[in-house]
This record gives C-alpha cells, sequence and structure tokens, in this order.
C-alpha cells in the first residue's frame, strides 16, 4: 500500500485527499472461484477510481484492502475526494478514470461524456435540511396538503440563507423544499460549502439553514437540537441512490476491465452488507483513518439509515436501474440548473449493459412519467 499526492494544483482545486494503490494479476476471488470467468484477462493497466471516505466508498475501499481487486488482476487507484462536484471536474480533467460518487453525478451525465454504470447504496434517512430551534419555519407545518411533515412556508422561507454544498443532494433537497411553496432555488441563497465546514459554521451561528447531506452530519446536527423541517423523500419523492460512474472514452477502451471491476465491486457490496459488524468494523476504520471522528453509535445509526444495492436487488424484476440520477435530471432541468436539451443526455447515459452480462439478467431503466 503507497500513497501518492496530486500536483498542488489540482489538490486546490478538487480537494483530493490521497491515492491508494493496489495492484496484481490473479484471477481468483477471495473464495477461490474465478472472477469474470470466459471473459479476456485484464489488461493490468491501471484504472483510477475516485470515491469519498464515506459510505459511498467504503465498498470500494473494502475491495482494495482484502485484496479482492487484487486478486482478480486488477490494478486499482482509489482516489479520495471530500465531495461529489470535484469528483466532477477530475473526470472532466481525465485525471480519474472511474468513480464511486453521489447525486453530483447527475451533471457529470448530462454533460454527455459518462456513463452510469451502476445504483450502489441507497439513503433511506438523514437526508434533509435543518433549522434552529427558534426559526419561525417552525411555526408551520403541513399547511400545504400532501406534505404533512414539511415545515415552513413561502414567506419564511424566501430570501434565507441555506449552508451546503452546491450539485449535491444538500442542493437538491434545499431547492425541493422551496418548491414545495411554490418557490424556486432563486428564491433563497445558497452558501457553498463542504458539509463538515457546514456544519461547524451553522453551529457558529452562520445561516438561517442547513442542508444535510446525510450520516454522520444529521447525527451531529441532531445532537445539537437542530430539527429537520424537510426531508428529501417527503420533499422530492426521489429516495436517493449514489452509484458507480465512468468516462465513456474509458469504458469503451477497456470494457473487459470495467466489466472485471463492476463484478468484484458488487461482490463486495455483497459480502459487507450481509454483515452488520463487518460494515462496522471496516466503516470506522476507513472512516476515521480518514480525518473523520466516527463512534460505534454513529456507524450502527449508518447502518440503519443506509440500503446497499446488490446481486438480489438488482436481479429483482420490479427493479430499475438510474431511478435517482434520472429523476434528478429532470428535476434540475424544470429548475434551470441543467439545459433542457442535456436532459436526453442523463438518460442515454444509463449503461445496465455490463451487470446485465454478469449478471445473465435484463435490466430495466427508470423512466420519467
Amino acid at each position: 500500500m503507497k500513497k501518492k499526492f496530486l500536483s498542488r494544483t489540482m489538490a486546490i482545486a478538487m480537494g483530493t485527499i490521497v491515492i491508494l494503490t493496489a495492484c496484481g494479476s490473479g484471477g481468483n476471488d477471495n473464495n477461490g472461484d474465478k472472477v469474470n470467468d470466459g471473459s479476456s484477462e485484464s489488461t493490468g493497466e491501471v484504472i483510477r477510481v475516485a470515491t469519498m471516505p464515506n459510505h459511498i466508498g467504503l465498498p470500494l475501499q473494502y475491495a482494495l484492502e482484502s485484496g479482492m481487486y487484487e486478486e482478480a488482476g486488477l490494478n486499482i487507484e482509489l482516489i479520495l475526494f471530500p465531495t461529489g462536484s470535484p469528483i466532477n471536474e477530475a473526470l472532466s480533467a481525465e485525471q480519474v478514470d472511474l468513480a464511486g460518487s453521489g447525486m453530483a453525478s447527475v451533471f457529470a451525465l448530462a454533460a454527455g461524456d459518462c456513463y452510469w454504470l451502476g445504483d450502489m447504496v441507497k439513503t433511506v434517512d438523514g437526508l434533509g435540511v435543518y433549522v434552529r430551534p427558534d426559526s419561525p419555519v417552525l411555526d408551520h407545518k403541513g399547511e400545504v396538503e400532501g406534505y404533512p411533515d414539511v415545515y415552513g412556508n413561502a414567506e419564511t422561507i424566501k430570501g434565507m440563507t441555506i449552508l451546503g454544498s452546491l450539485g449535491t443532494s444538500d442542493q437538491f433537497e434545499a431547492v425541493s423544499w422551496a418548491q414545495v411553496f411554490g418557490l424556486t432555488g432563486n428564491d433563497f441563497q445558497m452558501l457553498n460549502m463542504d458539509r463538515g465546514p457546514a456544519v461547524q459554521a451553522f453551529k457558529t451561528g452562520e445561516g438561517d439553514a442547513i442542508a444535510c447531506g446525510g450520516p454522520p452530519y444529521n447525527y451531529e446536527l441532531e445532537e445539537a437540537g437542530y430539527i429537520e423541517v424537510a426531508d428529501i423523500t417527503d420533499v422530492s419523492g426521489v429516495t436517493v441512490s449514489d452509484g458507480l460512474i465512468g468516462r465513456k472514452e474509458f469504458v469503451d477502451e477497456r470494457r473487459e476491465d470495467v466489466k472485471k471491476f463492476l463484478e468484484v465491486t458488487y461482490k463486495a457490496v455483497d459480502e459487507m452488507y450481509s454483515n452488520d459488524d463487518l460494515v462496522l468494523e471496516e466503516g470506522m476504520k476507513f472512516y476515521n483513518d480518514n480525518g473523520k471522528d466516527y463512534s460505534e453509535e454513529m456507524m450502527e445509526g449508518e447502518i440503519r439509515d443506509k440500503d446497499y444495492i446488490g446481486k438480489e436487488t438488482i436481479s429483482d424484476p420490479e427493479y430499475r436501474f438510474g431511478s435517482t440520477m434520472v429523476g434528478m435530471g429532470k428535476f434540475y432541468v424544470t429548475d434551470g440548473k441543467i439545459e433542457p436539451e442535456l436532459e436526453e443526455n442523463i438518460y442515454t447515459a444509463q449503461y445496465p449493459e455490463l451487470l446485465e452480462e454478469i449478471y445473465g439478467i435484463d435490466i430495466k431503466v427508470f423512466e420519467n412519467k
């Protein structure tokens, strides 16, 4: 295991933390079974994979640390970023090839240069907008039909400053909250901050509300006495699924390597998330080794708040591939954040074919009604 650092310019621009490397030329998985039987051998050339030190990156880190990629003959560099927006920048600049990322990926897909390769982890709780206990927002609850648990009204939201990371689920949940009351993203100020600094700034009195990126930030906000006024699913109707994205040029050129990468990654997902103790142990190590202060209680909360998408879910006939990316695309077009002519790029970027080959099934892509 070795660490590398990008140039100072790229590190500042993209917020890169570190590159973790594993390589090998073997062909067996951890159970002694051949990985991707019948496919061509891996080229052994480096695959640069961007992700974050959170629930999205955890299966990738586990596959790297446990030797699963190496045993499959894959040469993986895992590059850690603080959020999804700089991952998009790295993909665009061809500094990375693949990524495990979140909702910010919708903008990379809209640009037309990337494929969505697979949904991997779904957040079922903890994403939402929070306010202080003395906020006037709390004087209004359930005033719009169909939203009984949503606080606020147009008057209390219009003009407020909301802390959060632009181009991520933070922005999506804030705009969705405003839209419940007939407002748009132009009716409030979104102060762009990474999630950890945003929480600390909110604690010191900055901003009127904070858009929370989920665990562990929601635990810290709740412990401090702040109140969730808009759950992302309540205000948008969408459950957020993060997953895997890749540059089209790279995927097309290295198709068998990417297919093998997906196969191994989803094997890691299935192995980890059938064992809560393993998730707790690996998550605590990965997060705390990369600058987070995670307790066992927080990790147990994350296990409760996250559902991982593995072979069983993907093989379900009712499963629809890419629902978050396609749904978010339509939302951002409606809100003016993505040009209407780019929406088709998001849909055509859905690329379930590799998973179809891995599992020998047909996978239907989500369609907006």
